[in-house]
This record gives C-alpha cells, structure tokens and sequence, in this order.
C-alpha cells in the first residue's frame, strides 16, 4: 500500500496540471465600433476590434445587421485574423448576417495581436432612413494550437444614419416651388372660388403630413424589430454555447476521473499478485 500512495499523488498533480491548462487559455473580447454616415455615403466602414487575444489558431463568428438599413459589401481582414476560407460576401450581403473564418490552422504558434481585428464594410440600403442601427457578433468558436477551446465574447456596436445636406436642399426647393406655384394660382383666382381652392389645398396639404408623419412611423418600427431580434438570438446563442462547453468539460472530467480510477485498481491488484508471490 506504501508504494500506492505515491502513485495517487501523481494522479491528483497531473489533474491539477491539467485544470490550470484549461484556466489558462483565457478570454477573447471584441468591441464593434460606432460610426456615423450620411445616407448618401456610398460606402460605411465599421471596425471590429479584438480588445483582448491570450492566443488562438482557427476560430470563426458571425456577423448580424440590420438587412433592411444596410447591405455588406466585403470583409477587410487583417494580419491579426487571417481568413481562412470564409464564403463570399455577396452570397450574403442583404441577408444581415455573415459567418467570418478567422487563422492558420498550420500555424506553430497563436496569433496573439490585439487592436483592429477586421474592418466591415457596408452601404446604405434603398429603404434606408436617418436613425441608429446596431451591429452584433456571437457564434464564438476558438481553439489554440493546444486544441484548447479559447472563450471569447463581443460588444455591439452601431451605425448612425444621418440625412445628407443635399437632399435636405433638394426638399426646401421642392417645397418653395410648391409654394410660389400655389400663391400664383391664388392670385390669378377671384372670388369665393378662391376660397374654396385655398380651403381644398390646405385639407390636401394636411393630409400629405399625415401620411408622411405615419409612414415615418411605421419605418422606425420596423427598423427597430430587426434590432430585438438580433439582441434575443445573441443572448440564445451565448447561453446554447455555455451549456455546451459546461457538458463537454464534464464529460471530458468524468472520463478522466474513470480512467485514473482503473488505473488506481490495476496497480492494487498488480501490488496483491506481487505480495502473494512472495508469501509462497
């Protein structure tokens, strides 16, 4: 029994070895920047940065927009995330969301850089309206060269949309027109006829606001419906992918704890053979 005890000792080092391998693989952050753009801007550029990198080799994400404000044009990459193999971006450019392949599985050491990640590019959609949109990363999927999983999580970011001077010019003209067209037509006219034709266009003018104010409306709903939805599938995805790194590390425990346990038995009955022999 005297010589087990040493052999138990090195079980539990080695388990303590291992755990501190596990712990030491750490967490990466990524922070989507907030931008500003004009909805005549043809191209919006928008960073992902990597605040915090302990090391990785091959890992991937996904990308989530709002489809009915913005389409993604292409993918940046950088020296600090590869891409290894990611499909083509107008596959999935008006879909609002894209899933990005990241490293070097051939790669002898991590990468391990921090600051701009990956720059994301995209254009205001045709039924784009001035307003703020968010952009949001989850999917998380890192390993290292010790095929250790590398924990990772994001940060939204968002993309302001603010209309452009020229066609605020545009409408101020249109509607000057608009308006020196109907004095004209009041001058020319006499009489209660005119009365009637001034009373008739100011009912349609009030009309025109209210559908303008209940279009406007409308569109700030539906642009705002995209962004829960986002919000509830990331909070989905990030619980699905806790609940199943908890069950792979304790399947991995359990299967460690039955290894070590059969090799504890197989060296007390080797150590009983051994004693019995003797004895004869």
């Amino acid at each position: 029994m005297k010589r087990i005890i040493p052999f138990i000792i090195c079980l539990i080092m080695l388990f303590a070895a291992f755990s501190a391998s596990v712990t030491a693989a750490g967490n990466m952050e990524f922070r989507v920047k907030d931008v500003s753009a004009k909805l005549s801007d043809g191209e919006i550029r928008v960073p992902v940065e990597c605040t915090s990198n302990p090391g990785y080799v091959l890992g991937k994400f996904i990308i989530h927009w709002d489809k009915s404000e913005f389409s993604l044009m292409k993918v940046e990459f950088s020296s600090a995330a590869p891409d290894y193999g990611s499909a083509p971006v107008s596959s999935f450019s008006d879909s609002g969301s894209y899933t990005v392949l990241v490293g070097d599985p051939l790669r002898e050491d991590d990468l391990s850089s921090t600051g701009t990640f990956m720059t994301l590019v995209f254009k205001p959609a045709s039924g784009a309206s001035a307003g703020s949109s968010k952009v949001s990363l989850d999917g998380f999927d890192f390993a290292n060269t010790n095929l250790d999983q590398v924990g990772a999580s994001g940060t939204s970011g968002k993309i302001t949309l603010t209309a452009s001077s020229g066609s605020s010019g545009a409408d101020k003209s249109e509607e000057k027109k608009d308006k020196d067209k109907t004095e004209t037509e009041n001058t020319s006219e006499s009489g209660s006829s005119d009365d009637d034709s001034s009373k008739t266009d100011d009912t349609g003018d009030k009309d025109d606001k209210t559908e303008t104010s209940a279009s406007t409306a409308v569109s700030e709903t539906e642009a705002a419906a995209p962004a829960t939805d986002t919000v509830g599938a990331t909070e989905s995805s990030a619980e699905g992918e806790k609940t199943a790194g908890g069950s792979s590390f304790t399947v991995l425990w359990i299967c460690i704890a039955v290894a070590a346990g059969v090799a504890v038995c197989a060296a007390v009955i080797i150590m009983l053979k051994r004693n019995k022999g003797k004895k004869q």
